[in-house]
C-alpha cells in the first residue's frame, strides 16, 4: 500500500492587498505559487497542505473505522504488474481500538480502481462526469474479532491458502486462516450473510503462541520456506 506527503503542494496566500488594476497587472499563474512540500518544513500561517492530484496515477481513499497501525498486501491470482484499469487489491489489516475487545482483522478488497490523473486544461468535464458513478471505487470488509489491538499483521500463502499471523498488544502472536474471509469479500450475497450473522465474531485462530513476556511488533514470514515465520517482542 512511496510517501505520498512528500508531493503534496503548499498554496500561499498574500499577505497584502492591492487595489484591482494593480492586482490585474500583477496576478501571478495558478502554478507559480505552489512549491513541493519536503517534509519538515514548517508550514507558515495561512498555509495549507493540498494534494496534487496530478501526481498520482492513481489515489483513492478508505476508512476503517478505528485506526490501523498495521496492514499487508494479500497477494492474488490477477498477475503481476497489472497497469489496466480498473484494478483490483486485496489488503488485511488490524485495528487499535480504544477498547481492547473492540478490535478487528479486516479483510479488504478493493476494486473498480480507475486512474485519477486528471489535467487541469481538460474540456471535457461534462463527458466524465456522467461516467463517474460507473467509476466510483468500491470496498468490501470481512472482519474477524481480535483481542486486543493489532500491533502487526503480516499475510502468506501457503499451499494456496492465505493465512495471517498477527501481533496482540496483550503479548500473543495468533495465526488466522483467511480463506472463509477471502471468499465472503468476493461475493456480495455471502458478505450480507456474515455480516448479518455476525460471523466474525466466532472465529478462531488456527494458532495461538503466548511464549512471549511482553507484547512486540516485529513479526514476518519465512520468504524460503512457507509456513515458518518469527516474532520478536520488545
Amino acid at each position: 500500500m512511496s510517501d505520498a506527503e512528500s508531493m503534496d503542494a503548499i498554496e500561499e496566500g498574500n499577505d497584502f492587498q492591492m487595489d484591482e488594476d494593480e492586482e490585474n497587472e500583477m496576478k501571478p499563474d495558478e502554478d507559480s505559487n505552489r512549491e513541493v512540500y519536503l517534509p519538515g518544513k514548517p508550514l507558515a500561517e495561512g498555509e495549507e497542505l493540498v494534494c496534487d492530484q496530478t501526481a498520482y496515477v492513481m489515489l483513492h481513499q478508505a476508512q476503517t473505522g478505528a485506526p490501523c497501525l498495521s496492514f499487508d498486501i494479500i497477494k492474488d491470482n490477477l498477475g503481476n504488474n497489472r497497469e489496466s484499469f480498473p484494478l483490483t487489491a486485496y489488503i488485511v489489516a488490524g485495528t487499535q481500538a480504544s477498547q481492547a475487545h473492540t478490535n478487528n482483522i479486516i479483510v479488504i478488497k478493493l476494486f473498480n480502481l480507475h486512474a485519477t490523473n486528471k489535467e487541469d486544461d481538460e474540456d471535457d468535464d461534462d463527458e466524465e462526469s456522467d461516467d463517474d458513478d460507473d467509476k466510483n471505487p468500491k470496498m468490501a470488509g470481512a472482519i474477524i474479532k481480535h483481542q486486543g489491538c493489532v500491533n502487526r499483521i503480516r499475510s502468506a500463502t501457503i499451499n494456496n491458502k492465505v493465512f495471517a499471523a498477527s501481533w496482540s498488544e496483550l503479548g500473543r502472536v495468533n495465526i488466522w486462516d483467511m480463506t472463509q474471509q477471502l471468499q465472503t469479500v468476493d461475493n456480495e450475497l455471502l458478505l450480507q450473510r456474515y455480516n448479518k450473522e455476525n460471523k466474525g465474531n466466532n472465529v478462531a485462530p488456527l494458532f495461538t503462541f503466548s511464549g512471549h513476556l511482553q507484547q512486540g511488533f516485529a513479526i514476518d514470514w519465512c520468504a524460503t520456506m512457507p509456513g515458518k515465520g518469527s516474532s520478536l517482542n520488545r
